[in-house]
């Protein structure tokens, strides 16, 4: 078992979307949310980030169905022949879906590979030692990316669809990487606001599966290539 006594705030949150419910009656029996379900409905819950993360360790190697039963006090988790419980954490979860922007007037669509490489390019002048953000500055259907650093100048221009009009902003160039790749799709969805608002990245069609949220670097005169 894995218990935690830290603060909601730092758990993670389990959402279950449109999951199927078991009856009061059969949960009391013992029943996972997988046999003898009533209804279909929406849950979330707080939970250890610890047991979550052994959780998804345990995914990566098993194509099984995850079953989660929830009790009064405690969450179980079954992938095969694998269960780990863990606490339920009471109390309100951080309201984080208030804190991501999604009015954003410059929209653009993107393939993820095609900015991967253009961004992993500009970052050779950049390391642990020679720190400078990457500033990015959208016009008509590209971007053109800069760096500069005590190693040197780098800059490369990707293209996309969508007409910034402009618009400079400046990202870490780990944390803008990482989005890219762990996002899971070929082609994103690119919202900004202004030079110092959060960009927000999501699929470009269906349903919003992931969505993950960059912070941006202030740029300084200094930035500019």
């Amino acid at each position: 078992m894995i218990c935690c006594t830290r603060p909601l705030f730092i758990s993670k949150w389990v959402l279950l979307r449109d999951y199927k419910s078991a009856s009061k009656r059969a949960m009391r029996a013992g029943s996972s949310l997988s046999r003898r379900h009533t209804r279909r409905a929406s849950l979330g819950q707080g939970a250890p980030g610890g047991a979550l993360s052994e959780t998804e360790k345990i995914c990566q190697d098993s194509d099984d169905e995850v079953v989660i039963t929830m009790g009064n006090r405690h969450l179980l988790f079954e992938i095969g022949g694998t269960q780990l419980i863990c606490r339920r954490l009471e109390g309100e979860f951080l309201d984080y879906r208030s804190a991501i922007p999604r009015s954003n007037p410059v929209v653009f669509t993107v393939e993820a590979k095609a900015l991967i490489t253009a961004v992993d390019r500009v970052s050779v002048v950049i390391s642990d030692k020679m720190k400078s953000p990457v500033r990015c500055k959208f016009e008509n259907d590209c971007v053109t990316l800069t760096a500069k650093t005590g190693s040197g100048e780098a800059r490369d221009v990707c293209r996309l669809s969508g007409n910034g009009e402009g618009l400079e902003i400046g990202f870490n160039n780990r944390y803008l990487l990482e989005a890219l790749r762990f996002a899971p799709a070929e082609q994103l969805r690119l919202e900004m606001n202004t030079g110092i608002s959060p960009a927000i990245l999501v699929p470009t069609e269906g349903e919003e599966s992931f969505l993950y949220m960059v912070l941006p670097v202030r740029l300084k005169g200094s930035d500019h290539v």
